[in-house]
């Protein structure tokens, strides 16, 4: 069986899919406007932990080595190339940004103001771009010989990861906390961080399993850092809720009231158990992680995980103490997960020549 041999059936599938999904999206975007921007931020955040999510991974490679890395390199380098049409596709939440962040129509504080904050936002996607398309020119660049790559990677590679771990802190604080602009957390980027490094994982090892490419080894390996992923974002997450809510502050646990509160209890203890629990008893066989169908099924499970963990996070700011989704909840993440993925799939056929 060809690796990718029903590769374009798929991507034209998916544009498809993402296509009509998009469009009924837009329709009922006329009628319920407050749902389809709450929607369109959730489905966009979980799309762009993916590529984002990818570029560090990579880096965090390039700078350990390891063949792991470089089994799964050609689908880091695809999947990081889909940062650029998400940087067009963030349009809409600043054209809007005044129905969806409240400090938009009174700034709070000198942080917190429109101009700033857009101009912020430019220069996120100015360092992930860059940073993004300096790593591919780097790698793909044949004329460089292993010594000289080698080494032009180590210059990127390390101050990457510091800019892309600073602008992520202050990106999920503008795009994220401030819905709550009177919360805070010192730990909030880095459990936005932590997630987005297991939707990458998650990702690429989907995709290796489907290219049967790999070797059960690799698996393991590739099962071994997902472990490690999850663990540390759980160990972050439970770090902010403990000092939070020891503290019994009310300015701050506010923040947890509202997504433990009206409906949305049911919610936080899946993503305690279905995102931490469950696979890290099974991520702890050996047996599992050397088998791609059964890794694949727990890295679905797990990137599944991560979406509903991202309206656990966003949806009750605009709704406190009351579950709310409506149908543009799935709509608007198929939207962006066919189409997505049908460019991703396009990235990765050029990877591979």
């Amino acid at each position: 069986m060809n690796n990718y041999q029903n590769s374009n059936t798929i991507l034209r599938r998916s544009i498809i899919i993402g296509g009509v999904a998009a469009l009924i999206s837009l329709v009922g975007a006329l009628f319920e406007t407050r749902d389809f921007l709450t929607a369109y931020l959730e489905a966009y955040l979980f799309t762009l932990a993916i590529p984002l999510g990818s570029l560090a991974i990579l880096m965090l490679h390039n700078l350990t080595g390891g063949e792991w890395g470089l089994v799964m390199r050609p689908v880091l380098l695809a999947a990081m190339r889909m940062i650029m049409p998400l940087a067009i596709l963030f349009l809409p939440v600043i054209i809007w940004s005044a129905e969806i962040y409240p400090w938009m129509n009174n700034s709070w504080t000198n942080y917190l103001t429109p101009f700033f904050a857009f101009a912020r936002t430019i220069f996120y996607f100015f360092i992930w771009i860059g940073t993004a398309s300096l790593l591919h020119r780097t790698i793909n660049n044949s004329a460089l010989g292993d010594t000289e790559k080698k080494r032009k990677l180590q210059l990127i590679n390390a101050p990457g990861l510091l800019l892309y771990f600073l602008t992520m802190t202050f990106a999920s604080f503008d795009w994220m906390v401030s819905l709550d602009a009177q919360w805070s957390s010192t730990i909030y980027g880095l459990i936005i961080i932590g997630g987005q490094g297991i939707s990458a994982l998650c990702f690429a090892i989907i995709i290796l399993a489907w290219k049967e490419g790999a070797k059960p080894e690799h698996f393991h390996d590739l099962g071994k850092l997902l472990l490690a992923f999850v663990m540390l974002w759980a160990y972050f997450a439970f770090s902010q809720y403990l000092i939070i809510w020891s503290g019994n502050l009310p300015d701050e646990i506010t923040w947890f009231l509202a997504r433990i509160r009206g409906g949305w209890e049911p919610v936080g203890i899946l993503v305690v158990a279905v995102h931490f629990a469950v696979p890290f008893f099974l991520l702890l066989s050996q047996r599992l992680k050397r088998n791609a169908r059964r890794l694949s099924l727990v890295a679905l499970t797990l990137l599944s995980m991560r979406w509903i963990d991202t309206i656990w996070y966003i949806e009750p700011a605009f709704y406190p103490g009351k579950f709310h989704l409506s149908w543009l909840h799935i709509s608007l993440p198929i939207a962006f997960c066919a189409i997505g993925f049908a460019y991703f799939l396009y990235c990765l056929q050029t990877e591979n020549g």
